[in-house]
């Protein structure tokens, strides 16, 4: 109890500290090397702080700061909320052009209810570290596996008509045999 008033009283301390108090109180006591922000980060109370303020300091302190700067796209703004938002639409065309690459997940294969093989239809499940998913539904994927590519059908979600409460991703990878239990496998 007295580790979560203490963290309490830290997090009240911080959203109120003006920024200055902020790099002197918190960033100079990390005593950092460089500081790598979005051009349009905001901190210290009422987010008042910003790039500038950081770069006047970072320039007394010989501190490197530096700024990612903001990446358009067709007007807007690329972010991770916006790639999250083209994923959750099924718009994989937009989010592959947000994210410069295919949308990919990877990840070991773990073991399942192993129903998928009593029905000639062997999955390999992918284990998602978290309850909010990005995706969810079925969809037709291109897998790696060592190297060599194969076509597959997934699902990506919990299945409550076979007892899921997990979140997982289940792979078919057509024209495939073998083990792949422990194994890493790469899905686009």
């Amino acid at each position: 109890m007295v580790l979560i008033i203490h963290i309490l009283w830290f997090l009240i301390l911080l959203l109120n500290h003006l920024p200055e108090n902020f790099i002197k109180d918190i960033l100079e006591e990390m005593n950092i090397k460089s500081l790598t922000v979005g051009d349009d980060f905001r901190f210290g109370a009422q987010r008042v702080g910003d790039f500038n303020l950081l770069k006047e300091w970072g320039h007394k302190t010989n501190v490197i700061v530096s700024n990612t700067e903001t990446v358009l796209y067709e007007e807007e703004r690329v972010s991770s909320t916006r790639i999250r938002k083209a994923l959750l639409e099924s718009n994989f065309k937009l989010a592959n052009i947000l994210l410069g690459r295919p949308y990919i997940y990877s990840g070991k294969v773990v073991y399942g209810n192993q129903l998928g093989r009593t029905i000639n239809i062997p999955t390999a499940n992918l284990w998602i570290p978290k309850q909010k998913l990005s995706i969810s539904g079925v969809y037709a994927v291109n897998c790696v596996f060592q190297g060599k590519k194969y076509k597959g059908i997934s699902n990506m979600g919990v299945r409550p008509t076979v007892g899921g409460e997990q979140p997982v991703l289940e792979v078919h990878l057509f024209n495939f045999s073998g083990n792949l239990y422990n194994k890493y496998l790469s899905v686009e």
